[in-house]
């Protein structure tokens, strides 16, 4: 389930806001239900009643109840302690009566109103004497002095709470966040001391923003192991194909030092191998170039052309036809030219290299989209395993039946291929096909 970062924060504090105008809404609706909001005690020792108190004496007094029990549930439920007694000092309804109470009721036939009467530790009750048509004489016993309603009774309290809430909340909710960022910062410290094989798990629900950053770490870090990974298997490759023409060379001096009859060979020998050195080195740096900024616009089906005319007298020699198909409008590109020109001719000479005698060579170039051209280059060879499709553009890798260096070149064509078109903003993909393989470049379209 994807619940983006934003709405999670969102409902979060929304949620926190909520919380605490709760708290203080339920705390001042006990601080106004309290029955203890003057405290003070007149002179003759009576306690002086809050408003709301007041008005409670003064209905049971002289207002309209038509249900006593009912109203006496209600005044309690609003945090009011109230009980009725007769003048014999028994209760009116079903509340218990401390003794205290009974006995002060029954031994003064006349209250004072307010008089206050300790019942047990830490528990006192106002006491006042009301009068109703219906009822006769009778006592209202008020509980007062009780340490929570002296906590709602104080505005600050109420305050305090509210913030008590928000406070554990938004710790809470802060420790959920950072703990994640935490992760990830440790994640990313240790992807920076270069262990690659540091992974994020993402969150099993509720995935989001975080989730993603975490992803992305674990796909750059994926993407580093390989290149890296890759470059060691490079160097590795580059040191193993420049030893072999180096020790040919060393094997040819020492023959040409050793037989006068047999030096000019050797010497033609050793100069070839110089030859394939400097061709491979040469490669090696294109591979590694980069392009700036791709200013010329380049016709394909030009390029195409120049390619097929210079390839003529080599694909004769196997009997090789070549053909050309364009099709629809002109296809046009902005490239760096000779790079460009440099990465279909290792294609098209790769083509030519594994296309049997008499065999066929196609090469069409058409719009796939409004904005992607593409130049498909077709052979009859045998073509690669599906196992190595991905690989083959991988610098020096060349197929097994392709390992030796007369068929299979330095291995670095198609690697510089990729590089370019990569360059270029393309993409180019091997596949096999019935009957032959297929190259195919992608590149996108020149915009005016």
């Amino acid at each position: 389930m994807h619940v983006g970062l934003f709405t999670k924060l969102f409902l979060s504090f929304w949620v926190v806001t909520l919380v605490a105008m709760a708290g203080w809404k339920l705390s001042f609706e006990s601080f106004e239900n309290s029955n203890l909001i003057s405290n003070e005690v007149a002179s003759g020792g009576s306690y002086l009643p809050s408003r709301e108190i007041a008005g409670i004496l003064f209905r049971l007094e002289r207002g309209s109840i038509k249900n006593m029990e009912r109203f006496l549930e209600g005044v309690r439920r609003r945090g009011v302690d109230l009980r009725l007694l007769a003048l014999d000092g028994s209760s009116m309804d079903k509340a218990s009566i401390p003794t205290e109470l009974s006995l002060l009721v029954q031994t003064k036939k006349q209250l004072v109103d307010g008089v206050i009467v300790e019942t047990g530790p830490g528990e006192r009750f106002a006491v006042y004497s009301l009068i109703r048509r219906d009822l006769g004489p009778f006592a209202a016993a008020i509980r007062i002095g009780n340490s929570a309603e002296r906590m709602r009774a104080n505005p600050s309290s109420r305050f305090f709470i509210a913030v008590l809430i928000s406070g554990v909340l938004c710790f809470f909710l802060t420790w959920l966040f950072t703990r994640r960022l935490s992760s990830l910062r440790t994640a990313s410290s240790q992807l920076a001391q270069g262990h690659l094989d540091t992974k994020i798990e993402p969150a099993a629900y509720f995935y989001d923003e975080l989730d993603a950053v975490g992803e992305d770490l674990n796909a750059m870090a994926k993407r580093l192991k390989g290149r890296i990974d890759s470059q060691r298997r490079f160097l590795a490759d580059v040191s193993h194909e420049l030893r072999s023409p180096l020790a040919r060379i060393q094997i040819a001096l020492a023959l040409a030092e050793n037989s006068t009859a047999e030096r000019r060979d050797n010497l033609i020998r050793i100069r070839l191998e110089a030859e394939r050195l400097d061709e491979m080195i040469g490669q090696l740096i294109a591979s590694q170039r980069d392009i700036g900024r791709l200013q010329e616009k380049t016709n394909l089906t030009q390029i195409a052309e120049a390619l097929l005319f210079d390839a003529e007298i080599e694909a004769e020699d196997k009997g090789i036809c070549l053909s050309l198909e364009a099709v629809g409008e002109p296809c046009y590109v902005m490239s760096d030219r000779t790079l460009l020109n440099g990465a279909l001719e290792n294609v098209f000479r790769n083509a030519i290299t594994h296309s049997p005698r008499e065999g066929l060579i196609k090469v069409k170039i058409q719009t796939i989209s409004k904005d992607t051209a593409n130049i498909s280059i077709f052979d009859q060879g045998p073509g690669v395993p599906e196992a190595d499709l991905d690989r083959i553009f991988d610098p020096f890798f060349r197929v097994e039946h392709a390992r030796d260096r007369d068929t299979g070149g330095t291995g670095l064509g198609l690697a510089i291929a990729k590089r370019t078109v990569d360059q270029h903003g393309g993409e180019i993909i091997a596949k096999n096909m019935e009957g032959g393989f297929c190259v195919q470049i992608e590149l996108p379209l020149f915009s005016s």
